[in-house]
Protein backbone atom coordinates (compact mmCIF):
# COMPACT_ATOMS: atom_id res chain seq x y z
CA UNK A 1 0.00 0.00 0.00
CA UNK A 2 1.48 3.45 -1.10
CA UNK A 3 2.61 5.94 2.13
CA UNK A 4 0.81 8.90 2.19
CA UNK A 5 2.33 12.21 0.51
CA UNK A 6 3.07 13.82 3.61
CA UNK A 7 4.43 10.19 4.86
CA UNK A 8 6.77 10.45 2.02
CA UNK A 9 7.69 13.69 2.65
CA UNK A 10 9.30 13.88 5.77
CA UNK A 11 10.83 10.05 5.94
CA UNK A 12 12.56 11.03 2.70
CA UNK A 13 13.49 14.77 4.12
CA UNK A 14 14.56 13.02 7.15
CA UNK A 15 17.01 10.93 5.19
CA UNK A 16 18.47 13.54 3.29
CA UNK A 17 19.47 15.06 6.48
CA UNK A 18 20.99 12.12 7.58
CA UNK A 19 22.95 11.71 4.91
CA UNK A 20 20.89 8.41 4.12
CA UNK A 21 20.87 9.52 0.00
CA UNK A 22 21.16 6.47 -1.89
CA UNK A 23 17.60 5.23 0.52
CA UNK A 24 15.81 9.25 -0.31
CA UNK A 25 16.76 8.24 -3.65
CA UNK A 26 15.04 5.23 -4.13
CA UNK A 27 12.25 6.53 -2.42
CA UNK A 28 11.44 9.39 -4.95
CA UNK A 29 11.83 6.85 -7.88
CA UNK A 30 9.19 4.66 -6.48
CA UNK A 31 7.02 7.77 -5.54
CA UNK A 32 3.23 7.50 -7.29
CA UNK A 33 2.44 10.81 -5.74
CA UNK A 34 1.72 14.01 -7.72
CA UNK A 35 4.93 16.59 -7.32
CA UNK A 36 4.13 19.01 -5.56
CA UNK A 37 6.01 22.59 -4.23
CA UNK A 38 7.48 20.70 -1.15
CA UNK A 39 8.04 17.50 -3.22
CA UNK A 40 10.47 20.15 -6.03
CA UNK A 41 11.99 21.29 -2.81
CA UNK A 42 13.29 17.99 -1.44
CA UNK A 43 14.34 17.00 -5.21
CA UNK A 44 16.15 19.93 -5.35
CA UNK A 45 17.54 19.18 -1.97
CA UNK A 46 18.56 15.62 -2.61
CA UNK A 47 20.28 16.62 -5.84
CA UNK A 48 22.43 19.15 -4.46
CA UNK A 49 23.68 16.93 -1.51
CA UNK A 50 24.31 14.24 -4.16
CA UNK A 51 26.58 17.01 -6.61
CA UNK A 52 28.05 17.83 -2.90
CA UNK A 53 29.17 13.95 -2.25
CA UNK A 54 30.36 14.01 -5.96
CA UNK A 55 32.22 16.87 -4.93
CA UNK A 56 33.55 14.62 -1.79
CA UNK A 57 34.71 12.16 -3.66
CA UNK A 58 36.38 13.42 -6.55
CA UNK A 59 38.27 15.33 -3.65
CA UNK A 60 39.34 11.73 -2.57
CA UNK A 61 40.52 10.96 -6.23
CA UNK A 62 37.42 8.45 -6.82
CA UNK A 63 35.77 9.07 -10.05
CA UNK A 64 33.84 6.25 -10.63
CA UNK A 65 31.85 7.33 -7.06
CA UNK A 66 31.59 11.17 -8.59
CA UNK A 67 29.93 9.74 -11.86
CA UNK A 68 27.58 7.59 -10.08
CA UNK A 69 26.57 10.32 -8.34
CA UNK A 70 26.11 12.67 -10.29
CA UNK A 71 24.21 10.48 -12.97
CA UNK A 72 21.82 9.93 -9.89
CA UNK A 73 21.64 14.20 -9.20
CA UNK A 74 20.70 14.12 -13.25
CA UNK A 75 18.22 11.52 -13.18
CA UNK A 76 16.18 13.85 -10.98
CA UNK A 77 15.74 16.39 -13.32
CA UNK A 78 16.43 19.08 -10.43
CA UNK A 79 17.83 21.61 -13.87
CA UNK A 80 20.77 22.27 -10.43
CA UNK A 81 23.50 24.62 -11.94
CA UNK A 82 26.29 23.12 -10.10
CA UNK A 83 25.66 19.74 -11.92
CA UNK A 84 26.90 20.99 -15.48
CA UNK A 85 30.20 22.16 -14.17
CA UNK A 86 30.64 19.02 -12.60
CA UNK A 87 29.56 16.93 -15.55
CA UNK A 88 32.39 19.58 -17.55
CA UNK A 89 34.95 18.90 -14.72
CA UNK A 90 34.83 14.87 -14.68
CA UNK A 91 34.16 14.67 -18.37
CA UNK A 92 37.76 16.86 -18.36
CA UNK A 93 39.72 14.30 -16.34
CA UNK A 94 38.94 11.30 -18.49
CA UNK A 95 39.56 13.17 -21.80
CA UNK A 96 43.09 14.09 -19.69
CA UNK A 97 43.61 10.94 -19.03
CA UNK A 98 43.06 9.22 -22.91
CA UNK A 99 45.76 12.11 -23.88
CA UNK A 100 48.08 10.60 -21.92
CA UNK A 101 47.38 7.31 -22.10
CA UNK A 102 47.77 7.92 -26.18
CA UNK A 103 51.30 10.01 -25.71
CA UNK A 104 52.48 7.14 -23.86
CA UNK A 105 51.43 4.49 -26.45
CA UNK A 106 48.65 2.68 -24.06
CA UNK A 107 46.16 1.78 -26.22
CA UNK A 108 44.06 -0.08 -24.78
CA UNK A 109 43.52 2.18 -21.63
CA UNK A 110 43.21 4.51 -24.09
CA UNK A 111 39.84 3.45 -25.51
CA UNK A 112 38.64 2.18 -22.31
CA UNK A 113 38.77 5.27 -20.88
CA UNK A 114 36.94 6.55 -24.36
CA UNK A 115 34.63 3.94 -23.86
CA UNK A 116 33.06 5.31 -20.09
CA UNK A 117 33.20 8.69 -21.16
CA UNK A 118 30.80 7.76 -24.16
CA UNK A 119 28.82 5.32 -22.09
CA UNK A 120 28.32 8.38 -19.64
CA UNK A 121 27.48 10.94 -22.47
CA UNK A 122 30.56 12.39 -22.08
CA UNK A 123 30.93 15.75 -24.22
CA UNK A 124 34.38 16.75 -25.16
CA UNK A 125 35.44 18.45 -28.77
CA UNK A 126 38.13 16.26 -28.47
CA UNK A 127 36.85 12.53 -28.77
CA UNK A 128 36.04 12.07 -31.86
CA UNK A 129 39.32 13.03 -32.68
CA UNK A 130 41.01 11.22 -30.10
CA UNK A 131 39.33 8.13 -30.79
CA UNK A 132 40.27 8.19 -34.35
CA UNK A 133 43.66 8.76 -33.62
CA UNK A 134 43.89 5.50 -31.22
CA UNK A 135 41.84 3.16 -33.66
CA UNK A 136 44.69 4.46 -36.65
CA UNK A 137 47.33 3.46 -33.70
CA UNK A 138 45.76 -0.02 -33.30
CA UNK A 139 45.99 -0.92 -37.00
CA UNK A 140 49.76 -0.09 -37.59
CA UNK A 141 50.45 -2.24 -34.63
CA UNK A 142 48.03 -5.01 -35.94
CA UNK A 143 50.02 -4.08 -39.59
CA UNK A 144 53.21 -4.63 -37.71
CA UNK A 145 52.74 -8.03 -36.03
CA UNK A 146 51.53 -9.92 -39.53
CA UNK A 147 54.92 -7.94 -41.17
CA UNK A 148 53.32 -5.58 -43.31
CA UNK A 149 55.63 -2.57 -42.52
CA UNK A 150 54.59 -0.50 -45.11
CA UNK A 151 50.71 -0.04 -44.30
CA UNK A 152 51.96 -0.23 -40.62
CA UNK A 153 54.51 2.74 -40.80
CA UNK A 154 51.93 4.91 -42.71
CA UNK A 155 49.54 4.51 -40.02
CA UNK A 156 51.87 5.48 -37.40
CA UNK A 157 53.43 8.27 -39.30
CA UNK A 158 49.33 9.46 -39.33
CA UNK A 159 49.10 9.09 -35.88
CA UNK A 160 52.53 11.60 -35.39
CA UNK A 161 51.28 13.66 -37.53
CA UNK A 162 47.77 13.98 -35.24
CA UNK A 163 50.45 13.99 -32.00
CA UNK A 164 52.80 16.98 -32.96
CA UNK A 165 54.16 18.44 -30.11
CA UNK A 166 53.33 14.98 -28.20
CA UNK A 167 54.24 12.64 -30.20
CA UNK A 168 57.47 10.87 -28.52
CA UNK A 169 55.45 7.37 -27.74
CA UNK A 170 54.82 7.19 -31.56
CA UNK A 171 58.76 8.26 -32.77
CA UNK A 172 59.98 5.68 -30.12
CA UNK A 173 57.73 3.01 -31.75
CA UNK A 174 58.52 3.88 -35.54
CA UNK A 175 62.28 4.22 -34.84
CA UNK A 176 61.55 0.31 -33.10
CA UNK A 177 59.46 -0.60 -36.09
CA UNK A 178 62.04 0.96 -38.72
CA UNK A 179 64.94 -1.46 -36.95
CA UNK A 180 62.37 -4.54 -37.11
CA UNK A 181 61.85 -3.91 -40.88
CA UNK A 182 65.47 -3.43 -41.75
CA UNK A 183 66.36 -7.24 -39.77
CA UNK A 184 63.11 -8.88 -41.68
CA UNK A 185 64.42 -7.31 -44.98
CA UNK A 186 67.88 -8.29 -44.23
CA UNK A 187 66.90 -12.02 -43.37
CA UNK A 188 64.60 -12.63 -46.70
CA UNK A 189 67.53 -13.72 -48.94
CA UNK A 190 68.89 -16.46 -45.96
CA UNK A 191 65.32 -17.67 -45.59
CA UNK A 192 64.52 -17.88 -49.76
CA UNK A 193 67.78 -19.84 -50.05
CA UNK A 194 66.73 -21.56 -47.00
CA UNK A 195 63.60 -22.56 -48.95
CA UNK A 196 65.30 -23.44 -52.08
CA UNK A 197 67.72 -25.81 -50.21
CA UNK A 198 64.78 -27.46 -48.17
CA UNK A 199 66.58 -26.69 -45.05
CA UNK A 200 63.65 -27.36 -42.37
CA UNK A 201 65.15 -26.44 -39.23
CA UNK A 202 66.72 -23.33 -41.12
CA UNK A 203 63.55 -22.48 -41.98
CA UNK A 204 61.70 -22.77 -39.16
CA UNK A 205 64.70 -20.95 -36.77
CA UNK A 206 64.45 -17.93 -39.58
CA UNK A 207 60.58 -17.80 -39.66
Amino acid sequence: MPISADSFYQKTKVAVEEGRLDEALQAIRVQKAPVNSKTRELIFTLANALAYRADRHLDLANEDAAWIDLASAESLRSNLPRLEKLRSTLTKLMVTRAQNYLKEGALRQCEEVLGKLRDRNGASSELSTLGATCLMWIEGREFAETGEFQPAMASLERVRRRLIGSDMGVICEIEMLSKKKFEFESLKPEFNDAITRRDAPRIIELA
